[in-house]
């Protein structure tokens, strides 16, 4: 039996954050500080190696603060999946705090992203996101809700050029070479949304509800489709490295890959395994 699916909390509930490094964790921590609202983090971490509820809740045994109701927001993912810690993070950590210390009302706002719900992407950090949801709602657990990510651009990051994403760093490598930048080749398309504006959309879930309604995913997605010289060309003007660089794509014979991937499914299937060929796919996120 399904728990109820509305949660109304009789008086103003903690807000626990579970996560602190990436950048939609560090912008909401600034927005939520900004509007006032009393956060706790806790933090969790490779060095923990949690690979099952066990060692979930002896953390939390040690990190949970007191509180009579809270809102939880799950930030925690790794992006790049090696260990069972990793898989444990991205699979089943969401279900198992739900059912950690049931007799204090609580909702989860799950972090997920918009790759889960698109099937041509196989990599590791998607199925077990994919994973993620579907042991959520296969759970007695009804007090959650689900928001999907898509692209985030980190604009006062890269504003600042602190605390700048990996994939981005990488980009940035190609982009500001002298007097040129090169962008990769990438048939992916975007509906990319600053970080900000993601944090404004989890702020309305705590601000604007007494009452949470459960079991709903939400997909975020930027009002205008971008590809990777679009998201370039935005980075640089972010970043004001504009000015004399040339930018130029990398050409790439797409009809001779079609031809290849049609033919041989299994070269096919390890393009939609890797993040990095993945960019070779018509792929719309």
């Amino acid at each position: 039996m399904k728990q109820e699916s509305g949660l109304g909390f009789s008086e103003k509930p903690s807000i626990i954050l579970i996560g602190r490094t990436g950048c939609l964790a560090r912008a909401l921590k600034r927005y939520l500080e900004k509007e006032k609202i009393q956060t706790i983090t806790i933090d969790i971490s490779r060095k923990d190696r949690i690979t099952n509820s066990e060692d979930l809740y002896n953390i939390f045994d040690k990190r949970w603060p007191q509180c009579n109701s809270c809102i939880v927001i799950n930030l925690i993912a790794s992006l790049q999946p090696k260990t069972n810690s990793d898989f444990y993070v991205n699979s089943f950590l969401a279900r198992d705090l739900l059912n950690y210390k049931t007799s204090i009302p609580k909702f989860l706002i799950h972090i997920s992203t918009i790759n889960a719900e698109i099937g041509e992407l196989q990599d590791l950090y998607t199925k077990q996101k994919r994973l993620c949801e579907e042991a959520l709602q296969k759970s007695y657990f009804s007090n959650y809700i689900v928001l999907r990510m898509p692209l985030l651009i980190p604009i006062d990051d890269l504003r600042t050029g602190k605390s700048i994403p990996i994939n981005y760093k990488k980009l940035l490598t190609l982009l500001q070479f002298p007097f040129i930048s090169l962008v990769p080749p990438s048939r992916n398309t975007y509906r990319a949304i600053d970080v900000s504006e993601a944090c404004n959309e989890i702020l309305e879930f705590i601000r604007g509800r007494s009452i949470l309604q459960g079991m709903q995913t939400y997909t975020l997605a930027g009002e205008k489709v971008m590809s990777l010289l679009d998201i370039s060309e935005t980075i640089l003007e972010i970043t004001k490295k504009k000015g004399p660089f040339l930018m130029i794509q990398i050409l790439f014979p797409w009809k001779l890959l079609d031809i290849i991937l049609s033919k041989f499914p299994s070269i096919h299937a390890v393009f939609k395994e890797n993040t990095t060929l993945q960019q070779f796919l018509k792929v719309a996120r």
